[in-house]
């Protein structure tokens, strides 16, 4: 049950990142450096939705790399 929630939850979260993107559209008339910016950041939430697919991976348990990922998404909290 936690897999599957964590996969709806990933889901969700790369949803965001794109709808984030589509918005930057519709804030931002002309490519501007704020645009880009905004921009850049629903591309950060969608390569987080992307590493939690990497975590749900059970290959990556074998290999020792759970916590090394668990840190990297701690990382930007600090």
């Amino acid at each position: 049950m936690l897999k599957t929630a964590h996969k709806i939850l990933t889901g969700i979260i790369i949803a965001l990142g794109v709808l984030h993107v589509l918005v930057t559209f519709h804030n931002y008339d002309s490519f501007s450096i704020r645009g880009l910016w905004f921009a850049s950041a629903g591309v950060a939430i969608i390569l987080a939705g992307f590493l939690n697919i990497v975590l749900l991976r059970d290959a990556l348990q074998r290999y020792g790399c759970l916590n090394a990922l668990h840190k990297a998404r701690m990382l930007p909290l600090r």
